[in-house]
């Protein structure tokens, strides 16, 4: 995953610009979306979101679903 899978820009302290596969993507944690929109459709943190959750020292489980808790 390292090397699929990096940040690219971080354009605030919740909104970062990830590229994976050669692919830019957006991921926002304050609002809980990614651009691939896993987040927002199964409720938990795509691998981008959860990295960029790591990036920012935020804890992952609140982001997820209380459907899934």
């Amino acid at each position: 995953m390292a090397d699929s899978l990096t940040c690219r820009v971080r354009t605030s302290p919740r909104h970062f610009q990830m590229t994976s596969y050669g692919r830019i993507d957006s991921v926002n944690i304050k609002d809980g979306t990614y651009s691939c929109r896993w987040w927002q459709t199964m409720g938990i943190p795509c691998e981008h979101g959860v990295r960029a959750l790591d990036l920012a020292n935020v804890n992952p489980t609140p982001h997820v679903s209380e459907y899934f808790t």
